[in-house]
């Protein structure tokens, strides 16, 4: 399977997590007409946003996405990066939190 295939199957899967827990989430299709590093998926629910940066255990985060997963901490909005084997903070490799 190619790179864009395995992120395509990565992405369905981690959006059908998100529809099974209760989030509201958005992915823009064509990246092209985002800014650099514009994460893949954001989510809410309650009072929880988090953004997602999706990728395979292949694929590597560009330093634009890098910023994107850093600062919206600063207001207070999660940001990961979202792999094939867990959703993981940037600093612990750990598994999301279910609420």
């Amino acid at each position: 399977m190619t790179r864009r295939r395995d992120e395509q199957h990565l992405q369905a899967a981690v959006e059908a997590e998100l529809r099974l827990r209760g989030w509201k989430y958005t992915h823009h299709h064509d990246s092209r007409r985002s800014v650099p590093g514009w994460p893949d998926v954001f989510a809410v629910r309650g009072t929880r946003l988090v953004a997602l940066e999706i990728k395979t255990m292949r694929g590597r985060v560009s330093r634009e996405q890098a910023e994107w997963i850093e600062t919206p901490g600063a207001a207070g909005v999660e940001a990961r990066e979202c792999g094939s084997t867990s959703c993981a903070t940037p600093r612990a490799r750990a598994q999301p939190r279910s609420d």
